[in-house]
């Protein structure tokens, strides 16, 4: 079986349930789009940086998201760093196929591979 960007999109759909985000996600990406301070169990927002269990995964400068998973290809860091992308109404998303971290654009469904660091430009 081929896996398509349709089926990942359709499983992604049923495991996240549509937009629903946890409240930590979403209260730490929304700081982040505030520039507010916040700390919440593992994560905090400082500034321009969002930080889980102390390792920066998101920074926001010069009008553009720095997304990195910090070697953390976990659950929570997914999560994390899709709150942001979905707070700051980027249209991207990301999901994982075959152990591999790919950002999907919602608009078309196509994937690039994620890497670390990776500049997201805010419009």
């Amino acid at each position: 079986m081929t896996i398509t960007p349709a089926i990942v999109l359709a499983i992604c759909l049923i495991f996240n349930k549509g937009d629903i985000m946890r409240k930590i996600t979403k209260e730490s990406a929304t700081a982040l789009l505030n520039r507010e301070h916040y700390k919440n169990s593992n994560t905090q927002v400082t500034g321009g940086h969002l930080t889980l269990h102390g390792y920066e995964i998101v920074e926001l400068a010069n009008n553009a998201l720095y997304l990195d998973n910090c070697g953390w290809l976990t659950v929570t860091t997914k999560e994390r760093l899709n709150g942001v992308l979905s707070v700051f109404n980027t249209g991207l998303q990301i999901v994982q196929r075959n152990f591999e971290w790919f950002v999907m654009d919602m608009s078309n469904r196509k994937l690039t591979p994620f890497y670390n660091q990776m500049k997201i430009n805010l419009n």
